[in-house]
């Protein structure tokens, strides 16, 4: 059964690498600034950063055959269902840096086969240490910590749902990284203990799997752009490459928030930074995006993670390129995640 473990993360790690299949290559592009700093051109140096960003999850069910099985639900509640991250800078083993860190939080109900088997609260939290720009992004140190619990399939095709509690680290040097997993409950495709990966960095970009979402804050997108680079997936014991590219079908796009506009894909609330509403346009808030698709290159099963950034013109500045809305979809397409923006406190 082991196996259909290993699947099981897509929807426990829903913002991250394993729900990825491949895309094409478009323009090449580079990092290039500090978008999420006051100072953009502020590359070289770690700048002053205190940035907290709050975002709401929703889930959205398909008609894939499996749903026919397996229902999911969020069930409503003000504390939970809500994804939060956030942004420093620091010092990790006397070297300044970025500390990022991102916590989600779900409280998912499941129905078997037509019978309710439960409500349950699912928690991730990942930490990720990091150098500028113009070190591009390079990490220090990372962990993951995550205890859900997700729908899984026997040898028979048979759904059950299960409860993985687990962590892992990876601390970086110039040249080798060192992932520590440590499985606490459930039954895992890799073993416990330490595990190196030598070169990881051989590629042209490197990024932790922490940070990767974050990485094209440092990137004046554009309706062509395109990157490829490696990441560690730990819970699969591979260095898989990846690719960030614009979408193909709608590489950029105004997302509206509205509490009084009942338009089809009109966002049902409103945006605050610091406790204001900006990008204000008639009773509505207009944020121009660029929508970017990442991507596991080659064959590995699965579907994009979709994400729209903040435009980096002038008009848009105090937003700061950050991630408005991103989707993902559920194990065994189940349906798709949503996360939408809320409200950023900054205090920088």
């Amino acid at each position: 059964m082991k196996k259909h473990f290993r699947s099981a993360f897509a929807l426990i790690i829903a913002l991250f690498t394993l729900t990825m299949a491949g895309c094409s290559t478009q323009v090449p592009t580079t990092l290039g600034g500090s978008y999420f700093l006051q100072n953009a051109g502020n590359i070289s140096i770690i700048g002053n950063v205190n940035e907290v960003n709050e975002y709401s999850v929703t889930f959205t069910p398909s008609n894939a055959t499996a749903a026919n099985d397996v229902k999911i639900a969020l069930v409503e509640e003000d504390v939970l269902n809500l994804l939060t991250t956030t942004l420093t800078n620091t010092v990790y083993n006397e070297t300044e840096c970025y500390l990022l860190e991102s916590v989600l939080k779900t409280k998912i109900s499941y129905v078997l086969y037509g019978e309710n088997v439960g409500v349950f609260e699912n928690y991730v939290s990942q930490k990720v240490y990091f150098l500028s720009v113009s070190n591009k992004l390079k990490p220090l140190y990372s962990q993951t910590t995550a205890n859900a619990n997700t729908p899984v399939t026997d040898k028979n095709g048979k759904y059950s749902v299960v409860n993985l509690k687990y962590s892992f680290s990876v601390t970086y040097s110039d040249d080798t990284a060192v992932a520590d997993f440590v499985p606490e409950k459930g039954e895992y495709g890799i073993p416990s203990g330490e595990r190196e990966y030598k070169k990881y960095n051989s590629k042209t970009n490197y990024f932790d799997n922490n940070a990767m979402l974050f990485m094209p804050r440092a990137i004046k997108l554009t309706d062509s752009a395109s990157l490829q680079f490696s990441c560690i997936d730990v819970l699969s014991g591979a260095n898989r490459n990846m690719t960030m590219a614009s979408d193909s079908t709608k590489p950029s796009e105004d997302l509206i928030f509205s509490t009084t506009n009942t338009e089809q894909g009109v966002i049902p609330h409103a945006y605050y930074i610091n406790s204001r509403k900006l990008f204000v346009n008639g009773d509505s808030q207009v944020i121009p995006c660029h929508v970017v698709n990442f991507a596991v290159s080659g064959t590995f099963s699965g579907t994009p993670i979709k994400c729209w950034y903040a435009d980096t013109a002038d008009n848009y500045k105090e937003a700061r390129a950050r991630l408005i809305k991103m989707e993902s979809t559920a194990l065994y397409s189940l349906g798709t995640f949503t996360y939408i923006i809320k409200k950023t406190t900054t205090a920088d």
